[in-house]
């Protein structure tokens, strides 16, 4: 059952009702859900050019992984997770004391969400200056290195080494004493089974 205002991937596109209009553009589409003849909600979706569940999978960040900076502060992206486009993609600040990267498109639509909160509501104001005042664009160099900006360095505590965690749509930056400190809440199975209940993670 579909509903209106509901994100969709581009492969679930071919479910959609006859009375829904697809509009393509480079990277998204733009899907108008009608009922009878009224134009409804205008939502956005993520597309790529590949499909099925494999492809998919190969597009999203996991596992973990650890590497230092450089001697000129670059830092190195894992390889498994250097799946961005020529575009390139975003950092931003966590809400942990960690980083966020995600691909360009991601980002795109965290921020149309964002712009869909009426800045009247103070804490909306708050989560724009979190994300977007500090998101940084990058793209991959040709060893798949990136330099990040001294207040992102700063918010995370990043130093020397740091630690890659994957979370499918983005993967986290850490530095490694705030990582331990994450470890150990996540390493708790008592705790989690209290934390994770009211969560629905069912496979079917």
């Amino acid at each position: 059952m579909w509903e209106l205002g509901e994100t969709w991937s581009f492969n679930a596109l071919r479910g959609i009702p006859q009375s829904t209009t697809c509009i393509l553009r480079k990277d998204y589409a733009t899907i108008r859900a009608s009922r009878g003849r009224k134009w409804d909600k205008v939502v956005e979706c993520r597309w790529s050019r590949r499909s099925g569940l494999k492809d998919d999978l190969e597009q999203m960040f996991f596992n973990r992984y650890t590497h230092s900076f450089d001697d000129k502060g670059r830092l190195t992206i894992p390889a498994k997770f250097r799946i961005f486009p020529e575009e390139g993609g975003f950092v931003i600040q966590g809400f942990d004391r960690n980083l966020m990267a995600m691909t360009a498109d991601v980002f795109k639509l965290i921020s149309n969400r964002l712009a869909d909160i009426s800045i009247t509501d103070p804490n909306a104001r708050l989560l724009r200056r979190v994300i977007l005042g500090n998101a940084m664009p990058f793209t991959l160099d040709g060893a798949g290195r990136i330099l990040l900006t001294p207040n992102l360095k700063e918010y995370a505590g990043l130093k020397d080494d740091v630690v890659f965690v994957g979370a499918g749509d983005y993967f986290e930056i850490w530095s490694p004493e705030l990582w331990k400190e994450q470890e150990a809440k996540v390493g708790d199975a008592e705790t989690n089974n209290q934390r994770f209940a009211m969560i629905d993670v069912r496979t079917r």
